[in-house]
């Protein structure tokens, strides 16, 4: 099996308060944010970059950097799931899955990405998903399971009753997912939610609709999976980098 993987960063991120910069071209530790993601990314096989927003920007960055990295050009900001679309009409060919994430969480860690892709090969499902725990879930999507344990959807906060609200399950947006459940999905994509955005979180719903096998996996340092939306979660991963590196170079 040949894995690719796919990060969004089309994103203009509008709480960053910077309108001449991409969201992913923020320092962290000295580094722009997507180079973070592309070194996590990058030892497990080819890579995908989906642009749009200031897409100059973080196209010379990475194209001598990170010789070999594809792109992808989100031209409308209708969602996740419409990034994911352009960007498997241009896709690797060879690739029959595909590692989907955000191009914001330059925390994530190699050995997290390890273990999903370890938890796939082992289960063989269609898709795998990474969730954490937390005590205050916030605006995250929320991950619906059944009574028996098993994951049926996940539902966006916005689109969320006051019962999915109490749930502490969150969705990190890092998906491992099947060439196969890719393509019957994202043509049967709707955008009937509060935002009128194409959402790749219902592919969870529909995998499990049509009788695909899902697994969730846990990550208990749920802090590696955080996102960038902020200057204060930028100055919070700036810190957690910093020290990671000094540990790790005592």
């Amino acid at each position: 099996m040949s894995l690719s993987s796919i990060i969004l960063a089309a994103g203009k991120g509008t709480r960053m308060r910077s309108d001449d910069l991409s969201k992913v071209m923020h320092q962290v530790a000295g580094r722009p944010i997507i180079s973070w993601i592309l070194d996590a990314v990058l030892p497990f096989g080819g890579a995908q970059v989906v642009v749009g927003h200031l897409r100059e920007q973080v196209e010379s960055f990475v194209r001598p950097r990170y010789p070999g990295v594809r792109f992808s050009v989100q031209a409308q900001q209708d969602g996740t799931g419409g990034a994911v679309r352009c960007a498997l009409a241009e896709a690797d060919p060879a690739a029959d899955r595909f590692l989907i994430l955000p191009g914001d969480a330059p925390l994530l860690r190699k050995e997290t990405l390890g273990r999903l892709i370890a938890a796939f090969e082992r289960g063989r499902p269609a898709l795998a998903f990474l969730t954490c725990l937390l005590d205050d879930p916030a605006q995250y999507g929320r991950v619906r399971r059944s009574p028996g344990g098993g994951v049926t959807g996940i539902v966006e906060y916005r689109d969320a009753t006051e019962e999915d609200r109490a749930l502490k399950e969150v969705n990190s947006g890092i998906y491992l997912v099947s060439r196969f459940l890719l393509a019957a999905f994202l043509p049967r994509m709707r955008n009937d939610n509060r935002k009128g955005e194409y959402y790749l979180t219902d592919i969870i719903a529909f995998a499990v609709s049509n009788g695909h096998a899902v697994t969730a996996l846990i990550e208990d340092d749920a802090a590696s999976l955080s996102g960038i939306n902020s200057p204060e979660e930028l100055a919070q991963a700036d810190a957690i980098l910093r020290e990671r590196i000094a540990r790790a170079n005592p």
